[in-house]
């Protein structure tokens, strides 16, 4: 600042960089605030959980959900199981096929069903009845599809 106020073009350069930057620190402060607003307000905003019901996926979708809606006060009120095989039809399928689809199908059910159970636990706490909307977490499943959908028409 001395060297600026002396006539130093270069350190006032320097100030005025630190002055700029400082300038978007506290813009950038202001639109985080605003957004963590916005998040933490369930009239505006929801979030939904996506997942797929394996372990390490529910364990981790479980750790978001609590940190969301207790750590945070952000409403969780839905989580979407994707990839969830159902039952296997058809007279041609092999034995060993369907063994290994009935186990992979019982395993994703254990794991819905404690997804459920999360939900259920968070929905009854006392930090989500406080954040204003009555309605519990829902759990949506949605079917393993054999290709990757990619776009509205086939996310439709």
């Amino acid at each position: 600042t001395l060297q600026a106020f002396l006539g130093d073009t270069g350190a006032q350069e320097r100030a005025n960089t630190i002055d700029n930057a400082m300038d978007r620190l506290e813009k950038f402060r202001k639109r985080i605030s605003k957004m963590e607003a916005t998040l933490r307000d369930s009239t505006k905003t929801s979030f939904v959980v996506g997942t797929v019901p394996t372990k390490l996926a529910v364990e981790e979708s479980k750790r978001l959900v609590q940190e969301l809606q207790v750590g945070q006060g952000i409403a969780v009120n839905h989580i979407v199981v994707n990839q969830c095989i159902g039952d296997v039809v058809g007279s041609d399928n092999s034995v060993g096929l369907t063994n290994y689809y009935e186990r992979r199908r019982d395993s994703q059910t254990k794991w819905i069903e404690k997804l459920s159970g999360v939900a259920a636990d968070v929905s009854s706490s006392e930090e989500f009845r406080r954040n204003g909307d009555p309605s519990p977490v829902t759990v949506t499943q949605l079917p393993f599809y054999d290709v990757e959908l990619v776009g509205v028409p086939a996310l439709g």
